[in-house]
């Protein structure tokens, strides 16, 4: 039995777009997860083979790879782990023990076995009959959406049957169009795929109509050494406190910080939107302060999400099989899939 943190995302676009439109002129959900299916075996590829986009490209997302997908005949639901890489150092990965004193942690580095990809691995469900999907979390605190949403926009540009190559061109991906059957027009298309979070009702909503009351501020956050970016927040952070010496970040950093703040309306908007966008785990959180109140109001529980204990996997295993999970799901989908509409 394992204990599984599942969260509700809804898909907000899926397909080849002309632009400005608001519906996908080639392709939908179910179509590019099975071409996805088909993909990553074809000619035998190997795990370093199924990553769809380059680091130059990358957008400050780490490469991502397809570590298993598997597929449920019966409701047509697709389970996806992905493979996260994480930063490293010439072959090697930094660590630092745990009982160090702050300034005199000594950052040790392991080297890496010949040909291997450092990272961890994250879990999707896809339910394309409700066009959404869940990050299913086990030990990891990070989900790794952003990441998918990268890699599964980047398949559809780039890798879907819909793309037609061209001969000509400097790149090792030349594309002249979209389409979908062999005598229709080239089109001109762009690839989408963004998601937000499915909300319970309740909590946002009061938090909104109740803006002018708001006193306080509070964020949750952790800085992680597999997150690129973090390693700079965390010598801007070792500075403020006065220590000028750059000491790597090697392991999860929390921080809780708050302030006496009563955010305008398009303020709260783009705080509340920014969360929906980024948020990781139950410890990144926002939460407010009304008057009257002495504790927060937290955005996290405005999402979707519960936690499910899976019976038939095994808790002590560090990596899941696709198939495995999904037939887990399976067994409980309608009281899972009731989270999204339980207040």
């Amino acid at each position: 039995m394992a204990n599984a943190k599942i969260t509700f995302y809804k898909i907000d676009r899926c397909g080849l777009y002309v632009s400005g439109a608001l519906n996908p002129a080639l392709g939908d959900l179910s179509s590019f997860l099975q071409q996805l299916k088909r993909w990553v075996v074809k000619n035998d590829k190997t795990l370093d083979e199924t990553c769809t986009f380059g680091l130059v490209e990358s957008e400050g997302v780490e490469r991502t790879f397809c570590y298993d997908l598997a597929s449920d005949t019966n409701t047509g639901d697709y389970l996806l782990t992905t493979w996260n890489e994480i930063v490293s150092y010439n072959g090697r990965v930094a660590a630092v023990p745990s009982g160090s004193r702050v300034g005199n942690a000594k950052v040790e580095f392991t080297s890496l076995p010949k040909n291997s990809i450092p990272g961890y691995a994250t879990y999707f469900w896809f339910v394309p009959a409700k066009s959404v999907y869940a990050t299913i979390r086990f030990q990891s605190r990070l989900n790794g959406k952003r990441n998918l949403e990268k890699y599964l926009r980047e398949f559809i540009g780039k890798f879907s049957d819909y793309v037609i190559l061209s001969d000509y061109g400097d790149s090792d991906l030349n594309i002249a169009g979209y389409r979908a059957k062999p005598e229709d027009p080239l089109l001109n298309l762009y690839p989408q795929f963004s998601s937000s979070v499915v909300k319970r009702l309740g909590q946002v909503d009061y938090i909104i109509k109740n803006r002018i009351n708001i006193r306080k501020i509070t964020r949750h956050n952790t800085l992680s050494p597999g997150v690129k970016n973090n390693q700079e927040s965390w010598q801007k952070l070792l500075r403020s406190l006065g220590i000028k010496k750059e000491k790597i970040l090697s392991v999860d950093v929390r921080l809780t910080y708050d302030f006496p703040f009563t955010p305008t309306e398009e303020e709260l908007k783009e705080i509340i939107d920014e969360w929906e966008s980024s948020h990781d785990s139950r410890w990144d959180d926002v939460g407010f302060t009304f008057a009257c109140e002495q504790s927060p109001r937290w955005l996290s529980h405005s999402v979707a999400k519960d936690d499910f204990e899976l019976e038939t996997l095994d808790v002590a295993n560090e990596i899941h099989e696709a198939t495995s999970i999904l037939e887990a799901l399976a067994s409980m989908r309608d009281s899972i899939l009731a989270v999204m509409h339980n207040p």
